[in-house]
């Protein structure tokens, strides 16, 4: 995670990689809990396209359990892309849990807010 946060100012550092291993690392079931928990932190902040259907999925998944789950929506809401809402709202509607329901709405609510705010600008 901090050689995610130092690679925009050192250029030595190989984003595409740490990209990538985020994205391993997040979709592996067999990783420990933090490191999955980095690792979509990691993702959230990638611009891989990649990146959201591998949030989503873990959102949506209740296998991947309460707190990843939360982790992949808080991600989705820090990444702030558009197209991701849609997806947040259908996981809602079949999610049963209220807390991550809440999150869900909490996510696209930020989102939306920061979309209307650029359209001000």
């Amino acid at each position: 995670l901090n050689l995610a946060r130092l690679a925009p100012r050192l250029p030595a550092i190989d984003t595409a990689r740490i990209d990538q291993t985020a994205l391993n690392l997040a979709q592996n079931v067999n990783a420990s809990f933090a490191d999955r928990s980095t690792a979509l932190s990691v993702c959230g902040e990638s611009n891989m396209e990649e990146a959201a259907a591998v949030l989503l999925s873990v959102a949506g998944d209740p296998e991947a359990g309460f707190s990843l789950r939360l982790a992949a929506v808080g991600a989705l809401g820090r990444r702030g892309r558009l197209e991701t809402v849609a997806s947040l709202n259908e996981i809602a509607r079949v999610c049963d849990d209220p807390a991550i329901i809440n999150a869900m709405s909490s996510a696209t609510a930020k989102i939306l807010k920061s979309h209307s705010s650029e359209e001000i600008r």
